[in-house]
Parts: C-alpha cells; sequence; structure tokens
C-alpha cells in the first residue's frame, strides 16, 4: 500500500518494510511477525498523521485475526469475524472496512474497539477492489458490478461492461476506466439545503426567486422581501452549494442568485423591476 509520499511492502520472507519519503528513499523494516501466524491474506497501512502515535501503523490479515505492526511492535487482535480477504482504511484513519471469508462488508474502528456495521453481500468471492467513498459509504468492485454500500445498510449498484479502477478521495471515490472518469460522492449538505424539492431555506428562496425573475414572474418581488433579513445568508448558501456543484449550468444559476442577492444587500425594498 502506498503511504502518503511513500510505500509499505510484505516481503516473501514475510519482512514489513516501508519507504516513508520518496525524496529520500530509506528503507527501513519494522518489527518480525512470527510464522506461527502463517502468511498474510491482505493488508493495508494508517499513516502517520492519522495514528495516536504519530508512527506508521501497519494492518495485515493473517488466518482468522488482523495485526496491527508499528515500530513499537506487534498486536493481535484475536479477531473471531475472520478471515478477512479485503481491507480499507477511511480517509479519516478512524474507520476499517473489512470483506470478511463469510462475504459481509465489516466495519469497525481502527483501535478494533468497536463494531459499526455489518453488510451481507451474499458474495464469498473477495472484490477485486475495496475503498472508500468519503467517510461515508464502502465501494466494492467485482467484474462487471460496482457496490456501494452505506452506513444504515443501504445500498446500491452499477454494471459495468469494462475493467475499473477505484482511487479514494477524501470526500469521494473516482471510477476510472478505459472509456471515462466519473466521481461517487455523497450529495453535498449544501447542494441539498439549496436544491431539494420543497426546501425554504433562504439560499433555496434565492436561487427560486432569481429563476422567477428572469422569467418576469412578479412573485420574485414578494419571495425576495421574504428574506430580505437573511440576505447575508441567503448569498453565502448559494456560494457554498456552488462550489460543490458538479453541473456547470446549476453552477451558474447559483452563482448568479448569488451575485444578485449580493447587490441587493444594503437596499430597504428589493423589486423585481
Amino acid at each position: 500500500p502506498c503511504l502518503g509520499g511513500g510505500l509499505a511492502c510484505l516481503t516473501k520472507r514475510g519482512t514489513l518494510v516501508y519507504v516513508e519519503d520518496w525524496d529520500e528513499p530509506v528503507a527501513r523494516k519494522m518489527p518480525k511477525i512470527a510464522e506461527t501466524y502463517g502468511e498474510a491474506v491482505c493488508m493495508t497501512v494508517i499513516e502517520p498523521h492519522m495514528t495516536a502515535s504519530k508512527g506508521l501503523e501497519v494492518l495485515l490479515a493473517v488466518d482468522r485475526t488482523v495485526l496491527t505492526v508499528d515500530l513499537a511492535g506487534v498486536t493481535d487482535h484475536k479477531l473471531s469475524a475472520g478471515p478477512v480477504k479485503a481491507m480499507a482504511v477511511c480517509p479519516n484513519g478512524r474507520m476499517l472496512a473489512c470483506f470478511t471469508g463469510d462475504g459481509v462488508v465489516w466495519v469497525l474502528t481502527t483501535d478494533f474497539s468497536k463494531n459499526l456495521s455489518e453488510f451481507p453481500t451474499k458474495s464469498q468471492v473477495p472484490p477485486t477492489q475495496l475503498a472508500w467513498c468519503g467517510t461515508d459509504s464502502v465501494v466494492l468492485y467485482w467484474s462487471k458490478l460496482l457496490l456501494m454500500v452505506g452506513p444504515y445498510g443501504d445500498w446500491v449498484k452499477y454494471a459495468y461492461d469494462e475493467p475499473l479502477s477505484l482511487i479514494p478521495e477524501h470526500d469521494s471515490v473516482r471510477v476510472l476506466s478505459t472509456s471515462s472518469h466519473e466521481l461517487l460522492q455523497r450529495v453535498p449538505t449544501a447542494c441539498v439545503e439549496v436544491l431539494k424539492l420543497g426546501s425554504c431555506t433562504p439560499a433555496a428562496m434565492l436561487l427560486d426567486a432569481k429563476q422567477l425573475l428572469d422569467c418576469n414572474d412578479p412573485k420574485a418581488d414578494g419571495v425576495l422581501r421574504s428574506i430580505l433579513d437573511s440576505l447575508p445568508e441567503a448569498v453565502w448558501g448559494c456560494v457554498q452549494a456552488a462550489v460543490e456543484e458538479t453541473d456547470v449550468g446549476l453552477q451558474q444559476a447559483l452563482l448568479a442568485a448569488a451575485s444578485y442577492g449580493n447587490a441587493l444587500m444594503g437596499r430597504d425594498a428589493p423589486s423585481a423591476e
């Protein structure tokens, strides 16, 4: 697995070696793992800036348990839900997603103190890739199938006819193929507050007022008067939604509404004329 600016690997002899910085590529060994644990099935890392010790931690799935290896030694968490076939650490380093031999997506804290969720996939075949979509959901990829699992057991699947590669981001996951580049993410809160059907937030009403104004609809004046005391909040809400939105047309509409609201701030009585 890759670190922020380095790499950690497990040799055929069972030795963990890591390079902390490619600018100064010095290979360092981590504590030796006892042969009694057997061969590692999969591994992942928690980067130093995410750990309590501020040092690199490597998670190794062996037999039916998971080991945490750091410079201080090896810790056996003595799990009973294994064997773990695939693992991924979420972007903030606080949660670990595992795919078990029983086909369950198991999410727990990276200190192994709390079980957060379990989701049966009904497939005992390990995914080709397991990745986090921000800190909101886990994405699994098998040939021609992409499955996204949420924190409360909600799920959605997507079909693909070509091989994929998943690239996790801090708030999303990129889905790359030979012909496309897609972005999966939870709809940002700023966009929900403005664009959700029936939303009555100041930003949503400012957007409605600007669209009514563009249609020469006299209702725009009444909508603007209703949010006169909340214009700064409305303008900022439209700006935040525009920053998060990926659709160019919606971005333009949100920024136009923010610009119009900003021009009205300081006036006692906005008018649609």
